[in-house]
């Protein structure tokens, strides 16, 4: 096992911050079927960047075929299974991503479904990992600000992240076999400069919805 080279590889990443927090504004600022199907395209994106990065470039038509109509990556429902088989993502997070792509697509496919209102879309909301009841120490004083629409806000953007950090840690825990806890350390300050920026990073993100910044 080898923490410390993961670590050292890890530390330089740079998480695509501008990229999250262009598309979270405008998807904050859209229509409820708006918002969802940017958001998911936004994790589609971190997904492909994930085996862009960590794929092998030098087989002939290998990267093309995978992503191809019939490849192994061609559907988002591809990407997630592959990233659950290779144990690039969390559990947790390829439920909540299966949980935005359904949304994403009865937005997508059901022009009668217009808002974050309808019995379908408030279930997925409610089934996805309630990041917000541990993100903010006042939460049982303002939760009564969340609406469904914020709820969704909040825990897509978390899971996006969290998608972001997986994607960034678990490929290479594995190359170096070491487990992703030895490479992140203990609590919060163990953990490598670029991660905990990126945490407070998202926070604000979450901060954003909760207080229409």
């Amino acid at each position: 096992m080898n923490a410390a080279s993961g670590r050292s590889r890890i530390s330089p990443f740079s998480f695509p911050k501008e990229i999250i927090s262009s598309a979270f504004y405008i998807a904050k600022s859209e229509a409820d079927r708006s918002a969802a199907i940017l958001l998911f395209s936004l994790a589609e994106d971190i997904m492909a960047k994930c085996f862009l990065d960590h794929l092998e470039h030098n087989v002939p038509g290998g990267i093309a075929s995978a992503f191809s109509h019939n490849g192994v990556l061609a559907t988002a429902n591809d990407r997630i299974s592959m990233l659950e088989l290779l144990r690039w993502i969390n559990p947790s997070t390829a439920c909540d991503l299966k949980l935005m792509k359904s949304i994403r697509n009865t937005f997508a496919h059901h022009s009668n479904v217009h808002n974050f209102s309808d019995s379908k879309i408030q279930g997925w909301t409610s089934s996805m990992s309630p990041i917000e009841k541990s993100a903010f120490k006042e939460y049982e004083n303002i939760k009564h600000l969340l609406d469904i629409r914020k709820i969704y806000l909040i825990r897509s953007i978390s899971t996006i992240c969290k998608l972001a950090i997986d994607t960034a840690i678990n490929p290479i825990a594995f190359q170096e076999k070491s487990p992703p806890a030895d490479i992140l350390g203990q609590g919060f300050e163990g953990l490598p400069d670029n991660i905990k920026e990126f945490i407070i990073f998202q926070g604000s993100l979450m901060n954003s919805v909760l207080y229409n910044e």
